[in-house]
């Protein structure tokens, strides 16, 4: 008997909460409304679609997104948690923006802030201070936090952002966060990030979890690994290499700048 169903309406509702509200903060389209991608639509609608028949609560409790820089992933991820700040049935929610140093963290929470401030309904609802923005009607604020475990063990996340985990020097903060959402009905906690080369991290450990859930040798159902990356023999300077490790190929990655950038790894290997 199927244990899952995908609630159509929930999916939507993400989407259309993200298409609606959500804006992009920097470059050419800053101001508009941030539409997603194809590969966006599918991560967002399976996290939020994806229920178990017996609670009616999400399936996937934790998410690894791996994919090349520069494809917007940190813009998704400010939107993701915006979408858990106002629309999550649990109140009295605290999600938290993580990262290595507060610098990093401090970029995913300052495009949310900045999705908060142009947006009008958002702003009503909405409290934007130097580092959280709360939701008063639901009792809900959303924090950017950095490395310093020791000072986390108070939290009671129900959605935590890991940006950049492959500059995660320990796993400390991590192992935190997670275990902080241990109060919580259906809480979410999403690693995103580039590729990471030290096969002694938290990110490597993930990756490694990933692939396995991908291929099948672990059965997690609460676990969603998303992994954009080209082959270690696939050549560098061409087209179809790009597009495996970059699914926004073509829209924030432009041609020009991904043949310029692996023709400069050819010229200076170290690069």
């Amino acid at each position: 008997m199927t244990k899952f169903y995908f609630d159509k309406k929930d999916a939507k509702k993400a989407i259309g909460f993200i298409e609606t509200f959500c804006t992009h903060t920097k470059g050419e389209k800053a101001g508009q409304s941030l539409v997603l991608e194809r590969w966006q639509k599918k991560i967002v609608s399976d996290i939020f679609g994806w229920k178990i028949k017996k609670t009616n609560l999400r399936k996937y409790r934790t998410v690894y997104i791996q994919l090349g820089r520069k494809n917007g992933k940190t813009t998704l991820a400010s939107a993701i948690a915006l979408l858990m700040l106002f629309m999550d049935s649990e109140r009295g929610s605290e999600i938290y923006c993580a990262a290595s140093d507060r610098n990093q963290s401090g970029i995913l929470f300052s495009i949310a802030k900045n999705m908060v401030l142009q947006n009008q309904e958002l702003a009503k609802r909405g409290k934007v201070y130097r580092n959280s923005i709360v939701n008063d009607s639901k009792g809900n604020f959303f924090q950017a936090i950095s490395a310093d475990a020791n000072t986390k063990h108070g939290f009671s996340a129900n959605c935590v952002i890991y940006d950049e985990v492959h500059t995660a020097k320990s796993r400390d903060l991590w192992d935190t966060l997670l275990t902080s959402t241990g109060a919580r009905q259906q809480p979410l906690i999403i690693a995103i990030t580039t590729a990471g080369y030290d096969k002694k991290t938290i990110c490597h450990e993930l990756y490694d979890y990933s692939k396995k859930v991908l291929d099948g040798s672990i059965k997690d159902e609460t676990f969603y690994p998303v992994i954009y990356e080209s082959e270690s023999d696939d050549p560098i300077n061409c087209e179809k290499t790009w597009i495996k490790a970059n699914p926004n190929y073509g829209i924030s990655l432009k041609k020009e700048y991904m043949k310029r950038e692996s023709q400069r790894a050819i010229d200076v290997p170290s690069y």
